[in-house]
């Protein structure tokens, strides 16, 4: 199959076997590179919100909601956005590997089709970290803005927390979009895997 997923350059080993079949394509490489930079996104936040709890001479409630809030700012719907374009590379990827035009070696197919199949795992484990992220971000900044604000008018607390609670509404929904995806996906290349492990037997 000629397109620009799949490498061309079969150079066969001693063993008569693909050469270049373990290589990361470049669907794969953008798959990873998205999940590495929520990831990376994702510590910088839990890091900082560590430090900023580390700046207090006491630890109170109080200082543990506002370290929550300040560490869970970078979730974001275009964060959530970034986990759903990874899952659509993945899905092309697997789509270009499995399609029936496909006329790879059916062990270099295998490999990849693994390789994605854990790319999904991994994205599975990263939305379930987003989603959670989401929550405690809109509980928390709820909580701050309602103990550190005494005196000021309820309305205009309530008016001051609606983007942050519609922000992290956003990333639920896309959240819940991405889980039903990947679960999807992973299906098809866990029965993909078994259909090829049978047809081996």
């Amino acid at each position: 199959m000629t397109n620009w997923n799949v490498p061309h350059d079969s150079v066969l080993d001693d063993s008569g076997l693909d050469a270049s079949r373990h290589k990361w394509v470049l669907l794969e490489s953008v798959a990873l590179a998205i999940l590495l930079s929520v990831g990376l996104t994702a510590i910088g936040g839990l890091v900082g919100g560590l430090v900023y709890s580390n700046g207090s001479s006491t630890i109170t409630n109080s200082t543990i909601w506002l370290a929550v809030e300040f560490g869970s700012r970078w979730v974001t719907p275009p964060i959530a956005g970034l986990l759903l374009a990874e899952l659509a590379v993945c899905w092309l990827s697997y789509g270009q590997w499995a399609g029936p035009a496909q006329d790879a070696p059916a062990s270099m197919i295998r490999i990849h089709i693994r390789r994605v199949h854990r790319l999904i795992t991994w994205t599975q484990i990263s939305s379930a970290a987003v989603l959670v992220a989401a929550l405690a971000s809109g509980l928390s900044l709820i909580v701050v803005d309602h103990s550190q604000n005494i005196g000021i008018p309820t309305g205009q607390l309530w008016g001051a927390d609606l983007y942050g609670i519609f922000n992290a509404l956003g990333v639920v929904l896309l959240m819940v979009v991405g889980t039903y995806a990947a679960n999807r996906l992973q299906g098809a290349t866990r029965r993909y895997l078994a259909e090829a492990a049978s047809a081996t037997n």
